[in-house]
């Protein structure tokens, strides 16, 4: 028998012996599945990332059976998947972790939508993997595609830092590395902090500690200032500093504030300073009496008026009469309001710092991580009749105190108390602002001139 080799037969022959066909999409042996995979380098934890990824057919011929299956590493849950279609491909009945195509199409794509949710204390890496496996696949080198998108800790960033020698910094926060930076004042210095035995806190070194609150964080930083002669830029100092400032005058008209802090002299004295004040018509009125009195009661000597303005993030106030400017800011924190301050004072006899706590009905209490002018560390421990403080100061040493507290007078701010130490009987004032609480020396006794910054 002879066999006539035709054109035609001899092309069919060559497709059959190919595993193609002649332009159908029959299922081949030697299509090239590929599988891409995206998503945002970095988001903010607590929030959602979307990976999307591609699964096409590279062809030249159509791939049967084709396995999907999706990996999840790092924190975070796998909220949803959700496939379209795109040249003929047919999107899985049921989109999610294992899938299963009976046949991809040449040129047919399936997009994924892959969204994983984080809540703000999963942070690092999150890498979402699609793998595509199929045994008429030849070619697995593309067959799995990864991305890693960074969940970044919600409280990363530049905070605006008021130290209790007098002076503003700029601290920067990286939780996902555990590093810091201050810097400021001719000051530059970085490094690593940890987790605190409690898992509350946070530890520079030693008694320099931190804790956080919404958009604010309070501690202490040893500056140890090189070329500064004042003891107040020695050791640990308190520290409260914030990223979310106001400058709505409106909005803080009618609000009274306890000003706590400290007036650092040029002759290395330290007096301690609580000015009662309040917001209202455009200016900051503030009482200077030498016991805290509100400023509607208080005698006429002792009014400052400050008419406020806006410069930058900051309000301006200056008081014609006395001659005298001071910058603050308005820090918020969830539902705490503080005003901040740290400048040379105008008539260049030192440095001011402040901290102005809204005024309250009395005090909430609670316990609180708390740094003092001691360069001590430790707990505050509050109701709205008595404090104690315990802690290590830096050499070590065991610093303790306790105050049984009152109210002041009926022309006194009703959201400061004033006690005497159990120890020494020296006097001292306290105010609380939400989870920020602030212990002050009276200026009438031995404690004068220490103040402790304590957040719950």
């Amino acid at each position: 028998m002879i066999i006539r080799h035709t054109p035609s037969l001899l092309l069919a022959l060559t497709l059959a012996a190919c595993g193609g066909s002649d332009g159908t999409t029959d299922v081949g042996d030697n299509g090239d599945i590929a599988v891409h995979n995206s998503g945002a380098d970095e988001v903010t934890a607590g929030g959602t990332l979307t990976f999307t990824a591609t699964v096409t057919n590279e062809g030249p011929a159509a791939v049967g059976d084709v396995q999907l299956t999706h990996h999840l590493d790092g924190p975070g849950t796998v909220a949803s998947i959700t496939c379209s279609a795109t040249g003929g491909a047919v999107c899985p009945a049921t989109p999610g972790a294992d899938m299963s195509v009976p046949s991809m199409p040449v040129g047919g794509g399936l997009v994924f939508t892959i969204s994983v949710t984080t809540t703000a204390d999963q942070i690092g890496a999150v890498t979402s993997a699609l793998i595509a496996t199929s045994e008429a696949d030849d070619d697995t080198a593309n067959n799995t595609g990864e991305a890693t998108t960074i969940a970044l800790d919600g409280r990363n960033g530049d905070y605006t830092v008021y130290g209790s020698n007098g002076r503003k910094y700029t601290l920067t926060l990286n939780f996902n590395q555990m590093t810091y930076e201050m810097s400021g004042q001719q000051m530059t210095r970085s490094g690593t902090f940890t987790r605190d035995a409690d898992g509350v806190g946070y530890v520079f070194g030693g008694t320099a500690r931190f804790r956080m609150a919404q958009d604010m964080v309070v501690g202490g930083f040893d500056f140890d200032l090189e070329g500064s002669e004042h003891p107040y830029d020695k050791g640990v100092r308190p520290i409260v500093g914030a990223r979310v400032f106001s400058t709505d005058l409106a909005a803080l008209a009618g609000k009274s504030f306890n000003l706590l802090g400290l007036n650092l002299r040029r002759n290395d004295m330290l007096e301690s300073v609580v000015y009662p004040s309040t917001i209202a018509n455009g200016e900051l009125r503030s009482c200077r009496a030498p016991v805290p009195v509100r400023f509607d009661q208080c005698p006429e000597n002792f009014r400052y008026v400050y008419a406020l303005s806006v410069v930058g993030s900051e309000f301006k106030g200056t008081d014609a009469t006395h001659k005298d400017v001071i910058h603050f800011r308005v820090a918020r924190s969830g539902d705490t309001v503080v005003l901040l301050r740290a400048e040379d004072a105008a008539d260049a006899t030192g440095r001011h710092f402040r901290v102005g706590l809204a005024e309250t009905a009395g005090l909430a209490g609670g316990t609180f991580g708390t740094s003092s002018t001691s360069s001590a560390w430790g707990a505050t421990v509050l109701t709205d009749t008595r404090y104690s403080f315990s802690g290590t100061l830096t050499d070590g040493t065991a610093s303790n105190f306790a105050a049984y507290l009152v109210p002041l007078t009926d022309v006194g701010p009703d959201g400061l108390r004033k006690g005497n130490r159990v120890a020494g009987d020296a006097p001292i004032y306290l105010g609380q602002n939400g989870g920020l609480v602030v212990m002050l020396g009276a200026a009438d006794g031995g404690a004068e001139g220490q103040i402790d910054l304590g957040l719950r």
